[in-house]
């Protein structure tokens, strides 16, 4: 296998042309590819206590389905200034990733239930599988801008859509004994792992951002570059679906408003005028979400719970991209 690696890096260096070399004039190209990477973090889902709830503990719920990793594919289309090095120009991107229906990981479930206490009573712990619908789309426009040799700058809005979906197989509960006064004890390190088979819930994320940010770009050599960007964001809309499936309850999540932060680096090896790679790495974190829940129990209407419901995020993003441009 490294032999492989060796002479593709090989046949690269020897195919490589400085694409920033060229008496390139400010003009535009079209460019797509394709990519391969992982996410790497978690989901979080809560249920805050909310005004009717006797529970000096803030939370009623919180349960964190892991993405380690969410191994995904994805393709780009681009269209951009030939060289923003040269000129000031428009960009406009879009980026498509498929996450793959594997295993992610362990989903965590801790529940604090007990009337006027705020220890742990409800702990489940389950396989965490990705399902075939997690994908997240990007479509991204800005404006470049070339200030010296070797720097641009571009502002930049994003418009994204992120769906991650879940499934919670086999695993283990453990839950305190119930208790008249305080409905529950507290759950502890000794009391007795139950075991549990099959798909015991199900849950999906949906999130819509609108991401204003900026990206500088520096010039190394005339094949080597690096990109930063960096974006933040209130404007987010979050709408998630939690199904217990032995419970038959359906708990429909939606929120608007929050945080949203992400940041990135990218190095950019022009291999020659129609192929360049790129190795990315880049964070986002979505936080201070709240919003409403409807609760549907066996199949009867749903009832209506404001303020209750919480979600966010926390995930690191390896890629690696082929680009060819035309």
């Amino acid at each position: 296998m490294r032999n492989i690696y060796f002479f593709l890096v090989l046949v690269t260096m020897l195919f490589a042309s400085p694409l920033y070399a060229l008496d390139f004039e400010s003009t535009y190209t079209l460019s797509t590819g394709v990519m391969g990477g992982i996410l790497w973090g978690k989901g979080i889902e809560t249920v805050y206590a909310g005004n009717n709830y006797i529970n000096s503990s803030p939370f009623q719920s919180e349960l964190r389905w892991d993405l380690k990793p969410l191994v995904y594919t994805g393709l780009f289309l681009d269209y951009s200034l030939t060289n923003p090095f040269l000129g000031n120009g428009l960009s406009v991107s879009l980026q498509i990733k498929y996450g793959l229906p594997l295993k992610t990981g362990v989903m965590e479930n801790r529940d604090w239930l007990a009337y006027n206490q705020n220890y742990l009573t409800h702990y489940s712990e389950h396989d965490a599988y990705s399902g075939n619908s997690s994908f997240m789309t990007v479509f991204s426009f800005g404006y470049s801008f070339a200030l010296f040799e070797n720097l641009h700058i571009k502002p930049f809005a994003e418009l994204s859509y992120m769906r991650f979906d879940w499934q919670g197989k086999d695993g283990f509960r453990q839950y305190g004994n119930d208790a008249p006064e305080i409905r529950y004890e507290p759950t502890l390190p000794s009391t007795p792992k139950i075991p549990s088979y099959g798909t015991i819930i199900t849950y999906s994320q949906n999130w819509i951002i609108f991401t204003p940010g900026i990206e500088a770009g520096i010039k190394l050599n005339d094949y080597f570059g690096i990109l930063l960007n960096a974006g933040l964001s209130p404007i987010l809309y979050g709408f998630h679906k939690d199904n217990h499936v032995l419970r038959d309850t359906i708990f429909l999540d939606y929120m608007f408003g929050g945080l949203f932060v992400k940041g990135s680096l990218s190095i950019e090896y022009l291999i020659n005028n129609r192929f360049a790679l790129y190795l990315s790495a880049s964070y986002m974190n979505v936080s201070r979400t709240r919003g409403d829940t409807y609760i549907s129990r066996w199949g009867m209407p749903h009832t209506f719970h404001p303020g209750i419901s919480g979600g966010g995020f926390s995930l690191s993003d390896y890629s690696l991209r082929l680009r060819y441009i035309f």
